[in-house]
């Protein structure tokens, strides 16, 4: 015949049981948690917690408003311009784009070398104008 067992559990206290594994968790995870209260400090440093705070309180208006803008013609307009944008920037080789930015800052910083040596004369300037390249410059900002 089986034999009954004797069990009588454990009183379980839900509040101790919460505190004992805080203190193992904080103890396990310290570099984490010192790092989320720098991380929290300097947020609020710079204002990023209070831009938080007012976007959530305005969250209502905020978005009343972003759907009223996105219902316009220029909403509209705006976002097709955006997803474009994106598809363009998208088909961009990264390598290709680095050299281009890489070129024309070294390309700035040459003219600004040789301006701080000597500044061009007023006929340079007026050549450099009615150059090839800045009748071109403007004519695509003339075109809509």
């Amino acid at each position: 015949m089986a034999k009954q067992l004797d069990f009588k559990p454990k009183p379980f206290n839900p509040v101790e049981e919460v505190r004992r594994k805080l203190e193992v968790g904080t103890l396990e995870h310290t570099t984490a948690v010192l790092n989320g209260y720098r991380l929290l400090q300097t947020a609020d440093d710079h204002g990023v917690l209070d831009l938080l705070r007012g976007l959530i309180v305005a969250g209502d208006v905020a978005t009343t408003k972003a759907a009223a803008f996105a219902a316009t013609p220029n909403g509209i307009r705006a976002g097709r311009n955006l997803l474009a944008l994106a598809k363009v920037m998208g088909t961009i080789d990264s390598d290709l784009l680095h050299k281009a930015v890489a070129d024309v800052a070294t390309s700035v910083e040459a003219e600004r070398a040789a301006y701080r040596e000597r500044p061009p004369t007023f006929w340079a300037t007026v050549r450099r104008v009615f150059s090839p390249d800045a009748v071109r410059g403007l004519s695509l900002a003339k075109r809509k």
